[in-house]
Order: structure tokens, then C-alpha cells, then sequence
């Protein structure tokens, strides 16, 4: 193996030599460091920029994509212009804050407390510890929280009852796939409460054992779960399970973790393989066939990723999904899919209109952003989902931008130290930035990191999107958030403070993150709200907001949404943005607790 002194990047040359044996070439690269830094430096409270130490990883992304010294050339004239551009105010940056104390397969970020829950599986998971954990995004602290059977390749949802319990279901071997698991969040960001999960399968268990199922929150205040190795899709409470659905069936075994999404008419949207559907909300009966995807499959094991795409009453809340990468076979020299799709699934004529993404990926992270625009991360160029099944990561995130142009769409960013392959997750934190963190391509968890291509990650990153690395200001909601909830087509007046002073620029919006795992963000979801600005001053917002300017003042009439079927009932992190810019987010209730969700096992947790 050519070895190489720390501070001298190899050569073109030696990289041909050191791609004669991949992980060689990983090692030669990781004994080079960039000469160039780029640093930023932290401002005040309000202020956007963060204090980071940034380096070109172009050459790290190299090590996985060369294999002959031609191949290394070419891969460095194409990549070194790339890393010469990047700049944090053009293409964010991303950040290691913290090593956890699990490998996270399954998250969810946890209402007004500040914190993630982090779940790992207990059968190879990691050594000495109980297998999930508490992550706090203001401090970066972590507290490990115990749960009794294995929460492997389970769903999960977040309740809309008033103490936003997080419900886990499913699991792996035995009891666990029936399993009916309860976690009340408490604490407050930077400070830790005492919660456990709870679990008695005497009060609570599922009818029929799931192990890769895909939990939706539905309009009436109940959530389906919905496949999991099976066709038969489960609502509750009261728990009960509807006939096997053609589609699961038909697509089997290629649609674990089937993508679904609420449409704004109460219709479900389900993709199962290259298949999907619209289902009746009620009896989950298909109402209509779409049209097939092309190129491929894009449901567990050729897992792709999915979303609603902002839901907005400047368009009538059209309804568009996105769905990217996928797999195309059961080897790990298969080639990722490089394609999304975009359809309207309620137009009559629906049609998935095709684009290309910069990089081919199996196993993507697709997060909504606070402007709109939606995040690709994680993933690799080759293999499909499972243990070592797939190499070749993709570390550079790329912006999808909806409101450009096909063809304009796709922009790459920054680029993380961090290979991140099957189970990575990504979740939005109520500042902005977003949480970046697990990869289990090890069926054991404590397996030695030197005799693996890829270790399974502790690590946690934060990647901090370009609208908070340029430097600017924050608008910030200052009052009138509905302490009680709000209620659907409820008037309120917001106090906001937006530095643009353009509020033709400015939205409020509703997000969650829904439950994350294996690319499958169940639930996620952005809505604007109807809102009329008026502007009432300026005099004291520098110093109510932090900020070094005279920020213009706004009173915002802001109507609630109109209906469950927009915003299904829950807890949603409530945002300003102003232009590209977001607040930070206060939490709201919406649409209380229709259906008694949370009572329903209020003796369990």
C-alpha cells in the first residue's frame, strides 16, 4: 500500500496506484489535507452564520468513484473545480458536533423539547448500551433511554394529543413485531427529564406482526400503518386491519417501507415498487391507478426517497409528490437510479414528469426545508438497501428547488467527511439546520472499524443550509402563537419581526418531520398558511430581536388551515420566512385530538 505523510495530497498518479485496492485509496486520501480552509465566524444570537471550520472533501468522494490512474484524472479535473467553488455562503456546510451512543436506525425529533429520540436494534446493535438515546440539538448532549423488545425496521408517529406522545410499532423477531411502544416527551431544550419508553403487550400490541411497515397519520385524527411485510393495512385506534391491498400484494417483496402521503382531497397517495395508487381514506381501496414510474423500483430493497411537495394556498394547495433514486438490482454493483420523478397524482391526466439528478442514489435522505426547497443527502452510487450491500457513497447534498424549471432544479452543496449508507437519517431542527447522523452497513454493529470498507457511524453532524450561512438576519416571531392550539380557518394575529422588510417575500409555515427511517420520512409534510401583513413599526425591534438593525415590525393576520386533509391533526414546528430565510421555530398544536389517539393508551405512558 502507497502511504503518504499527513499534509501532502497524493498526486493523480498515486492515486492510479493506491485505486488498484479501494480501501487503500480510501486510506492514501485520508492522509491528505487541503491546504485551503474557508472559516466563519459567529455573530449575534439572531444572526445566520455559525463557527465552522470547513475543508474541500471533493478528494474523500473520489476515493469510492476511481479505479485506474485515467479514471483518477478525470475525476480530478472534474472535482477539483467543484471544490474550488465551494463557498458556506453558496453551498452550506456541514459540521460533527457530537458522538452518540447508538447507531441510530430510527428517529424522531421530539415536540417543544428540543430533542431527538434515537433508536437502534437491539439484536447487533451496539455493545454496553440500552440502544437508544436522547439527543439534545441546543447542547449536543445525549441521555440514553431503555425500551424492552426490538425496535428493528419498525414505523412510528407522533400523536396529536396535547402531550405529543411518540408511538413505535412493529419491530423485529417474536413479540417485537407486534409491539405497541409509548414515549412522553418531556424535558426542555438544554435540559434532560427522566422518561422512558413503555411497552405491555397486555394493554396494547398490534393484530397482525409488522416488520418494515410505514405509519401515516390520517385526516380524522387516526394513523394507518400500512404493509410491513405484509398486505394488510392496520388503523387505530381502535386497532383493526383492513383486507389485503393489491398493490402491497402485487409488488411483493420489493415494497417494504411503501412511500404514502395524505393528499389534500383525504385521498392516500401510495408507491410501492415502481406502482402507485390512490386509496380511499376510509376502506383503503384503490380509486384510481397511476401511471408506473420509469427506470425502476424505488421501495425497500431498491429504496428511494419521497415527499409531498409544499402544500400552498397561492396555487389552490396543489398537490405534487416527488420521489428520487432507487435501485435497479440485488447486487452491490448495481447502478443506483440517478432519476426523480414529480407527478401530480389528483390531475386526470397525471404523468411523472423525469429529471436527473447530479448523482446516482440508492438509500436518499429527502427533508423538506423551511423555504421550500428540499434536501437530497445519503445514499450510495451502487448496491441496494441492507447489510453491506451497497458501496460507493454519495457525500455531497444537493438542493432540489421546486420553483425552478425542470432542468434547473438540482444543485450540488457541500460535501461531508462522512459516508453514510443504509439507515442514515436526516431531520430538520427548529433552528434551520439540519440534523445529519446514523449508517449501519454492518449486520454487527461492534464489528472492528479497520476490517470494514464502511463502519457503522456514531458520529452526528449538523448541515447548515446555505439561508443560514450567508451571514444574514433572522425574522423572528415574536408573539401570538396559539398557546392552546390552533384550530382549522382559526384568524390569529402573529408579531413578527422581518428584517427585509418585504413581506410579498415572506410565508408563514406548518412542518413536521414525521417519523424517520430507511429513507421514509412518514408524515413529513409543509404548508403555507393564508396571511396579510401589516406593518406597525420599527422602533425596539433591534434589540426584541438581537439584531444590529432597525427591523421593520408586522402584525400578520394569519388564518388557520382549512381543513385535516392539508394538515392532518399533530404537533408542527411553526416558521417566518423571510425570503430564503427562516425564524426559529415555535411549536403548535394542530387540530387538537379528533379521535383520542393520546387517551387511547393514556394507561400505558
Amino acid at each position: 500500500m502507497l502511504l503518504m505523510g499527513r499534509g501532502t495530497c497524493p498526486t493523480v498518479a498515486a492515486l492510479g496506484t493506491c485505486a488498484i485496492h479501494k480501501r487503500s485509496l480510501l486510506l492514501c486520501l485520508d492522509a491528505c489535507t487541503p491546504a485551503t480552509t474557508a472559516t466563519t465566524t459567529a455573530t449575534a444570537t439572531t444572526r445566520s452564520t455559525f463557527t465552522s471550520t470547513s475543508t474541500s472533501n471533493a478528494m474523500r468522494l473520489l476515493a469510492k468513484t476511481v479505479f485506474s490512474a485515467a479514471a483518477a484524472a478525470a475525476a480530478v479535473a472534474l472535482f477539483s473545480g467543484r471544490a474550488a467553488a465551494q463557498t458556506p455562503a453558496l453551498d452550506g456546510f456541514f459540521q460533527i458536533v457530537a458522538q452518540g451512543l447508538v447507531a441510530s436506525i430510527h428517529a424522531v425529533l421530539l415536540p417543544r423539547t428540543g430533542k431527538v429520540m434515537m433508536l437502534e436494534r437491539i439484536d447487533g446493535g451496539q455493545a454496553g448500551t440500552v440502544h437508544a438515546m436522547e439527543f439534545d440539538t441546543t447542547t449536543y448532549a445525549v441521555r440514553p433511554v431503555a425500551f424492552a423488545s426490538d425496535v428493528f425496521c419498525s414505523a412510528g408517529f407522533v400523536s396529536p394529543d396535547p402531550l405529543a406522545r411518540v408511538f413505535n410499532v412493529g419491530g423485529w423477531i417474536g413479540p417485537a413485531l407486534e409491539a405497541v411502544r409509548v414515549f412522553v416527551p418531556c424535558g426542555t431544550p438544554g435540559l434532560f427529564g427522566q422518561c422512558q419508553w413503555a411497552e405491555d403487550a397486555t394493554l396494547a400490541a398490534l393484530k397482525v406482526p409488522r416488520w418494515y411497515p410505514t405509519a401515516l397519520p390520517l385526516a380524522n385524527g387516526r394513523v394507518a400503518v400500512i404493509g410491513g411485510t405484509t398486505g394488510i393495512v392496520g388503523v387505530f385506534p381502535p386497532a383493526f386491519n383492513q383486507p389485503n391491498m393489491d398493490c402491497l400484494v402485487d409488488t411483493d417483496t420489493y415494497n417494504m417501507y411503501p412511500h404514502a402521503h395524505l393528499l389534500p382531497n383525504n385521498l392516500v397517495f401510495l408507491m410501492a415498487g415502481d406502482r402507485s395508487q390512490l386509496l380511499n381514506p376510509n376502506t383503503f381501496a384503490p380509486v384510481a391507478e397511476l401511471p408506473v414510474i420509469p427506470d425502476g423500483k424505488r421501495t425497500y430493497p431498491f429504496t428511494g426517497g419521497s415527499v409531498l411537495l409544499t402544500l400552498s394556498p397561492r396555487n389552490n394547495y396543489l398537490a405534487e409528490v416527488l420521489v428520487c433514486g432507487g435501485g435497479t438490482g440485488t447486487v452491490i454493483t448495481a447502478p443506483a437510479l440517478a432519476s426523480c420523478g414529480r407527478i401530480s397524482p389528483l390531475d386526470p391526466a397525471a404523468q411523472w414528469q423525469m429529471e436527473a439528478m447530479p448523482y446516482a442514489r440508492v438509500m436518499p435522505d429527502l427533508t423538506l426545508l423551511p423555504d421550500g426547497t428540499v434536501l437530497i443527502l445519503n445514499g450510495a452510487q451502487t448496491g441496494w438497501a441492507g447489510f453491506a450491500n451497497a458501496e460507493y457513497p454519495v457525500q455531497t447534498a444537493v438542493l432540489y428547488d421546486p420553483y425552478l424549471p425542470v432542468g434547473a432544479r438540482m444543485r450540488p452543496l457541500a460535501t461531508s467527511t462522512i459516508a453514510r449508507l443504509y439507515h442514515s437519517e436526516a431531520l430538520l431542527m427548529d433552528d434551520g439546520r439540519v440534523l445529519v447522523f446514523g449508517s449501519t452497513p454492518n449486520a454487527n454493529a461492534n464489528v472492528d472499524p479497520a476490517t470494514v470498507p464502511y463502519p457503522n457511524e456514531l458520529r452526528i453532524e449538523v448541515y447548515t443550509p446555505p439561508y443560514l450561512a450567508n451571514g444574514g438576519y433572522r425574522p423572528v416571531l415574536m408573539g401570538g402563537v396559539p398557546l392552546g392550539g390552533m384550530a382549522y380557518m382559526q384568524a390569529m394575529t402573529l408579531n413578527v419581526a422581518l428584517p427585509s422588510g418585504a413581506p410579498q417575500q415572506a410565508q408563514i409555515v406548518l412542518m413536521t418531520n414525521g417519523f424517520v427511517t430507511h429513507s421514509t420520512h412518514m408524515g413529513q409534510r409543509r404548508v403555507e398558511l393564508s396571511a396579510v401583513w401589516q406593518r406597525v413599526g420599527g422602533a425596539g425591534a433591534a434589540a426584541a430581536a438581537r439584531q444590529t438593525q432597525q427591523t421593520p415590525l408586522y402584525n400578520v393576520q394569519v388564518t388557520g388551515p382549512p381543513n385535516a386533509a392539508i394538515v392532518p391533526p399533530g404537533w408542527y414546528q411553526l416558521f417566518v420566512v423571510d425570503g430564503r430565510m427562516p425564524s426559529v421555530a415555535q411549536w403548535v398544536q394542530v387540530g387538537g385530538d379528533p379521535y383520542g389517539v393520546g387517551r387511547w393508551l393514556q394507561n400505558l405512558a
